[in-house]
């Protein structure tokens, strides 16, 4: 890579602009809906990637999003790489939760190793935790300095928080989306509008989730899911607390209309109602963070805008193509398969 590459925001989003076009758009998902093998469908989409599984495919489609990344960031300084630089450690998180959750079930660390995504060495974590550690906060010791050793360090070893999987990754998540929040809030000019508004509906998607898995699926004290609020978001903390105050959940969600949902999702009839609603939740902010997504790479046909906008719809890409291949696994008939997908002719027609 030249320097005359290096930092070169026309050529990079250039190149952004290209690479969106050969994402896969809802015809192709159609298609893809209808394989009944993994070999097909990596033949189909990603022919390069040699595998037999639906495991080792959704390893392999990561991967694939991380070098990405790593060559944006690379080619990028100042705000613009430290915000690249974030987007990558939302992948650290993951292999974080992923050590988490084997520790807490007493497996050994280290047969989740190859489940882990390759980072760069800055951002790799020490996969073998050793038997002996029994506290979040002797976990917290062993990993490297930074905002995540932090939050578990912070996390009082007799809290609920401690013992609850759940508030323990929504303590992780909400310390992601501040810094995240706080990086956007950075940028200057149309490049701040369009990519902070994205930042701001993930972040309201971590508020939505506090909602309805924190309370109505898991049922979690308020003052808990309350405290981890993130600041700067669409939902204000004072909406927050009302939403989680609520005695059902429709009724909170139409609270979040207009900072974070466009209308409260509709759910199969018959169907736990915090459960469907949480699974109908997830899939609503998600085409709203792809028109989102959509509307910073139309800002302009230069700038940061269009690598972070092109860097969201891949990753949303990478979701439905992992949604397919579980499709697969599970033997899902193609129509129910497609209706769990994020991208859709009608996204499509509306907002590109």
């Amino acid at each position: 890579m030249t320097q005359a590459v290096t930092n070169n925001l026309d050529y990079l989003a250039a190149r952004a602009h290209a690479r969106r076009s050969r994402l896969a758009d809802a015809q192709c998902l159609d298609t893809f809906c209808r394989l009944r093998s993994i070999p097909e469908l990596a033949a189909a989409r990603h022919p390069e990637f040699k595998t037999e599984t639906a495991t080792a495919w959704q390893h392999q489609l990561t991967q694939a999003l991380v070098r990405e990344l790593i060559y944006w960031q690379k080619n990028l300084k100042g705000p613009a790489a430290r915000l690249l630089h974030w987007l990558l450690v939302r992948f650290q998180l993951e292999n974080l939760k992923a050590l988490l959750r084997a520790w807490r079930a007493r497996v050994s660390t280290a047969t989740v190793r190859p489940q882990l995504i390759l980072l760069p060495p800055e951002l790799r974590l020490d996969a073998d935790i050793p038997a002996d550690v029994t506290s979040l906060s002797h976990l917290a010791r062993r990993l490297p300095e930074g905002v995540f050793r932090e939050c578990l360090e912070r996390l009082p070893a007799r809290a609920p928080a401690a013992a609850s999987p759940f508030l323990t990754e929504a303590a992780l998540d909400r310390t992601y989306f501040e810094e995240l929040l706080r990086l956007t809030s950075q940028l200057a000019g149309e490049d701040h509008d369009c990519i902070h508004a994205a930042a701001q509906q993930e972040a309201d998607t971590f508020h939505l989730m506090l909602v309805a898995r924190g309370k109505f699926v898991h049922g979690l004290p308020v003052e808990l899911l309350n405290r981890l609020h993130v600041a700067g978001a669409g939902i204000s903390r004072i909406r927050l607390n009302a939403m989680l105050t609520d005695t059902d959940l429709r009724t909170a969600l139409r609270r979040a209309v207009g900072p974070a949902l466009d209308a409260v999702p509709t759910t199969p009839e018959g169907e736990p109602a915090a459960a469907s609603f949480a699974t109908a939740l997830e899939a609503a902010t998600r085409r709203r963070l792809m028109r989102l997504a959509h509307r910073a790479c139309r800002g302009g046909f230069t700038g940061l805008g269009a690598i972070v906008g092109y860097a969201v719809l891949r990753r949303i890409e990478a979701a439905d193509l992992t949604t397919i291949s579980e499709g697969i696994r599970l033997a899902v008939p193609g129509e129910g398969l497609r209706a769990r997908l994020t991208t859709s002719q009608k996204v499509e027609a509306t907002h590109v």
